[in-house]
């Protein structure tokens, strides 16, 4: 059964408390994370285009949840990006993402976006880093169910 995965009330992507945030839901199940998004044209790169950057946004987040949704306090370490189609405004697109390997500190995932049809838009890897325990706690009081 799907559940959502916790959120940093001011993050620019899922804060609920961020007056110029996206405020998306992930959800997760397994070491898969998912949420969806309709941009509009506050979100445009060129005409009637979806900005790269706030996709690459998107991308990065919900590879994240995706180990936060196993209890894996990271933060991104490295990340990679390859656009495949023009994601344009009109359409609702899926975000997902896979933790793929384990490796001491490091974290490695896979990410997809697409459109409405199952167009690949866009797919990413990244690679997060597990923090101190100090950096854990300060971590943690930033985040809310």
């Amino acid at each position: 059964m799907p559940k959502e995965v916790v959120r940093y009330n001011h993050c620019f992507v899922c804060g609920p408390d961020n007056p110029i945030g996206l405020n998306l839901k992930f959800l997760s199940e397994g070491n898969r994370a998912w949420t969806e998004f309709q941009p509009d044209r506050r979100h445009e790169g060129y005409k009637g285009i979806f900005h790269g950057g706030i996709i690459g946004a998107i991308l990065d987040e919900v590879m994240i949840k995706a180990a936060l949704a196993q209890g894996i306090i990271c933060v991104t370490a490295s990340m990679e990006i390859r656009y495949k189609a023009p994601a344009n405004l009109t359409s609702r697109f899926h975000f997902e993402a896979f933790v793929t390997k384990i490796r001491g500190r490091i974290i490695e995932t896979s990410g997809s976006m697409t459109d409405e049809t199952g167009k690949l838009i866009a797919e990413s890897t990244a690679k997060y880093m597990t923090v101190t325990p100090e950096m854990q706690a300060r971590l943690n009081q930033s985040l809310s169910e």
